[in-house]
């Protein structure tokens, strides 16, 4: 089994984070993720990337904290599992994501897809919210 762990430093308070990055804000602010949609009575996101589909539940939610799985993905990955947590730090806030993976091919390619999707993302996101 392949982990990440991902952590990037916010200038925002822990709530206008968790506001922006909750469970079905993906497509808001990522400029991979074209369009979202949420069913099942918000636990369970579609996304299309063109063609590809990717379809994710989830498992369990708390405060500023989320946790999903993968149930079918375009990435090379397999029993995937991610937890999004939010917590504050200093005068702002971090957004820390932590997943495990079964890599469908080589752990190198799967683990350079997943860090450019959530660079992408980290990127977006403080754009998002200096403005």
């Amino acid at each position: 089994m392949a982990e990440i762990s991902l952590t990037h430093a916010f200038a925002a308070n822990p709530d206008a984070l968790w506001d922006e990055v909750g469970f079905g804000k993906l497509a808001d602010f990522h400029p991979l993720v074209p369009n979202l949609v949420l069913s099942e009575e918000g636990t369970v996101r579609t996304m299309g990337f063109g063609p590809m589909t990717a379809v994710e539940r989830l498992v369990e939610q708390n405060e500023r904290s989320y946790t999903y799985v993968v149930d079918k993905s375009p990435m090379p990955v397999r029993d995937y599992r991610a937890t999004w947590t939010v917590r504050p730090e200093g005068s702002g806030a971090v957004l820390a994501i932590h997943a495990t993976y079964e890599p469908k091919g080589p752990a190198a390619v799967a683990d350079e897809l997943l860090n450019a999707f959530f660079a992408a993302g980290f990127k977006a996101l403080e754009a998002r919210l200096a403005s």
